[in-house]
């Protein structure tokens, strides 16, 4: 975590709550167009209360309300309350992770054409409103674009403290990234889309596993008997990469054990290590209900 680079209070705490936004007395932000919490592409991280260790990306404000995404929650049901104590966290994007240019970090760019033929690099991640999209540098327009996209430039794409990106080399040459911040203290708290495909980082540093994650907790979460492909189809599931293989999860049930399985495998899968700096992929195929917190 990176303190928020926006001008104002940076922690504090919560004087006022509604639906949508939330209020901080005296809390100094600038309202312009540079210097805003959204331009510095700030998150406020709970850190006390019941909803203690949810982050959530700021995206208007005020000199003393800040606008969230809540992913369809209503701020008071997560619930947020009045004297919650916050941080504000600085965001990363695409173009400050990966670079806005082929030589800051070695990424290996190219056209659509060559695109087409898995000849550069890709991230794989999910955008603002929930859809995956495949990014890629573009070296006819210098800029990062996403397949279908068009040519906007997609640098500034958001890329939360708590997600995960899939990124694809195709250079044998590898790419050394150093991320610097503290390391998170609190419990933690990570939105889930109920449909679609959410990318999470396992964000604090030690590994762990895909069975001690708890994602299977999640309300309405679709299990599967592993003797019904119909079932194993329709699960719900989560996704890692080994290598340049991504491999797919899903929770049985039907068994004398509940237990993960790896599609196409009858082993358990509960100890499958998700190491420091991994993520998974969650891909649910409920109801377009607000994001459930896991």
């Amino acid at each position: 975590f990176q303190p928020s680079a926006a001008s104002g209070l940076t922690t504090g705490l919560i004087s006022g709550v509604t639906s949508n936004p939330l209020t901080v007395s005296s809390a100094g932000w600038s309202t312009n167009a540079t210097n805003n919490l959204l331009a510095n592409l700030t998150y406020v991280l709970l850190k006390s209360g019941p909803a203690e260790g949810l982050l959530l990306r700021v995206t208007a404000n005020t000199a003393e309300t800040m606008t969230v995404d809540t992913l369809g929650n209503n701020l008071t049901s997560l619930p947020v309350a009045v004297s919650n104590s916050f941080q504000l966290i600085q965001g990363e994007t695409i173009g400050t992770m990966f670079g806005t240019n082929t030589n800051e970090f070695g990424v290996v760019g190219g056209t659509s054409a060559m695109f087409n033929s898995n000849r550069t690099d890709r991230i794989v991640m999910t955008d603002a409103v929930g859809s995956v999209r495949t990014y890629f540098f573009n070296t006819s327009t210098n800029r990062w674009v996403f397949v279908g996209g068009g040519n906007t430039d997609r640098a500034s794409t958001p890329i939360s403290p708590y997600s995960s990106v899939f990124y694809s080399r195709i250079s044998t040459n590898s790419i050394q990234q150093v991320t610097t911040g503290s390391v998170p203290v609190n419990n933690l708290k990570l939105l889930v889309r109920p449909s679609g495909t959410t990318y999470l980082g396992t964000v604090f540093p030690v590994n762990t596993t895909l069975g001690s994650l708890g994602i299977e907790t999640l309300p309405g979460w679709k299990t599967a008997n592993p003797s019904s492909s119909a079932q194993v189809n329709a699960a719900d599931k989560g996704q890692t990469r080994s290598g340049s293989s991504i491999l797919t999860y899903y929770y049985t049930t039907g068994l004398p054990t509940n237990q993960w399985r790896r599609v196409g495998s009858g082993a358990n899968q509960n100890s499958t290590a998700l190491p420091i700096g991994g993520g998974v992929a969650v891909i649910r195929t409920g109801s377009n209900a607000p994001a459930q917190i896991l």
